[in-house]
């Protein structure tokens, strides 16, 4: 940041201002005002925070990026102006008895340097998923087998299960239990009742896992629905996590002492 500033006798409005409780004549006190901008006459900076150092005096700057003190204690202070992503600037100032002091910044963006991440992709399956897949009783698809399956649809997914149809005569395609085609399964994602139609549009590439319960024996009391012989349960992926990587230590230079010394 650059700092320019001047100082102009204060205005009659200012000398109505009540004392702050120095002990001091409303004519002996002094003011500030000023601007935080971008450099090179740049637009103004919103929300630069200002303050004198040492006292309880601070302010955001504006939409037009102006700020003010008013008040003042004649003597010396040091001005300090701040905004994210631009450099810090203090400085000393001398504020007089019945006059304002126009301070303007030129603030400089600065650049910060972030630390390196990696994205890592992980499976984040909540405890029911996880609950029932332990406790066995239905089937269930992970990531992983979902991935190497390398299904277009969920309906091919699941194709492969045991026991289960896809018909696919209407739209969207539907499951079906083998033994019991005349009982609809229960569809839910995400851990919330749906329609047939929620659950089969959801593409595998989309997915963390998927329980499948072949009927009434199978199916866990959460999951039952009236009129329903099982349940489809899909689980949609979770966002990606990033995770901060770890710093490489700094190569130790090895020493340069000659031969013979």
């Amino acid at each position: 940041m650059a700092l320019r500033f001047r100082a102009v006798p204060i205005v009659p409005l200012l000398l109505a201002l009540p004392a702050p409780g120095f002990g001091l004549q409303v004519e002996q006190l002094g003011s500030i005002t000023g601007t935080v901008r971008q450099a090179d006459r740049g637009p103004a900076l919103v929300g630069a925070r200002v303050s004198l150092l040492g006292t309880t005096f601070a302010a955001i700057t504006t939409a037009r990026g102006e700020f003010a003190f008013n008040g003042l204690t004649p003597g010396k202070y040091v001005i300090q102006a701040s905004a994210i992503g631009f450099g810090t600037l203090s400085s000393e100032i001398e504020v007089r008895a019945r006059e304002t002091l126009e301070v303007a910044f030129e603030a400089q963006p600065e650049a910060v340097r972030l630390p390196e991440l990696n994205v890592a992709e992980k499976p984040n399956l909540p405890s029911e998923f996880v609950r029932r897949s332990e406790g066995g009783g239905g089937r269930y698809i992970s990531r992983d087998a979902i991935e190497r399956r390398n299904a277009a649809t969920l309906g091919d997914l699941l194709r492969t299960v045991p026991g289960l149809r896809v018909n696919c005569a209407g739209y969207p395609c539907r499951v079906q239990l083998m033994r019991q085609r005349n009982c609809p399964m229960a569809y839910w994602l995400d851990g919330a009742p749906v329609d047939a139609a929620s659950a089969m549009l959801q593409s595998p590439r989309d997915l963390d896992g998927v329980e499948i319960y072949s009927g009434l024996a199978e199916t866990p009391p959460e999951l039952f629905q009236r009129n329903t012989c099982g349940a489809l349960v899909v689980w949609t992926r979770t966002p990606l996590r990033a995770v901060r990587k770890p710093k490489q230590p700094k190569p130790v230079k090895p020493d340069t002492v000659g031969v013979g010394e």
